[in-house]
């Protein structure tokens, strides 16, 4: 955020990002992931960052009941996925953890 004068000098918040959406820059929300190979220790582990703009929060698990926000927020951030592993060369089980970098302006819950 910078400061810019209007045509009557008084001084006004000027966002300096030009080509950001509007939407991204007050809601979006940054995620770092870590993807594992959970079948080899040997495949290095991938670190991607993403961007979102809602967060899941799960009620259930498993027919366990969530007693709070940070708990349904934690079993969302944490997953298994299949993809494709170069080491096995055939598709496995990784295991994708995804932390909070950054919050937006914003939060809606």
């Amino acid at each position: 955020m910078g400061k810019k004068k209007d045509k009557d000098g008084d001084e006004e918040m000027v966002d300096d990002t030009t080509n950001t959406d509007t939407i991204e820059r007050l809601f979006g929300i940054e995620l770092e992931s870590t993807i594992k190979n959970s079948e080899c220790e040997d495949e290095p582990e991938e670190v991607k960052k993403e961007s979102v703009l809602k967060l899941s929060c799960h009620i259930d698990n498993n027919n366990n009941p969530i007693n709070s926000l940070s708990d349904g927020l934690d079993i969302s951030l944490e997953g298994e996925m299949e993809k494709f592993s170069q080491q096995l060369q055939r598709n496995a089980v990784f295991k994708k953890s995804s932390k909070v970098n950054k919050l937006p302006s914003y939060l809606t819950v």
